[in-house]
């Protein structure tokens, strides 16, 4: 067919973008600030692009609590089990800036670990 040879069926494979920290309330909050940006743009109204700012700080404020609480219970629930633990620090700081990692690992440990004196 001319079709198949012009433009033909591509395949791609999709990512998993399963996180844990999100709750079935953060995901209508995002359908929520999606309709609402969707309406200001297609109706140019300032009170409703107002509306949509407020609902993505929220939602990103929501995410950013949500991901803080999750890691920091999963590496206060992993305390005794170093290999969890490790991976859990190691997604969290990224494995690119070993300074800025020692630095984070520093803070992280003296937040959930408060008697330790780590010079």
């Amino acid at each position: 067919m001319v079709c198949n040879k012009h433009a033909p069926l591509c395949k791609s494979r999709l990512r998993n973008r399963y996180n844990p920290w999100t709750t079935s309330d953060i995901v209508k909050s995002m359908y929520e600030r999606d309709y609402i940006h969707r309406r200001a743009v297609n109706l140019k109204s300032d009170v409703l692009m107002a509306n949509y700012r407020k609902l993505r700080n929220k939602v990103c404020h929501d995410i950013d609590a949500r991901q803080k609480e999750y890691y920091e219970s999963q590496i206060s629930d992993n305390a005794r089990n170093s290999k969890v633990m490790w991976k859990s620090l190691r997604h969290v700081l990224g494995h690119n800036n070993v300074e800025l990692q020692g630095i984070l690992l520093h803070k992280c440990l003296m937040n959930i670990f408060p008697m330790l004196e780590i010079v």
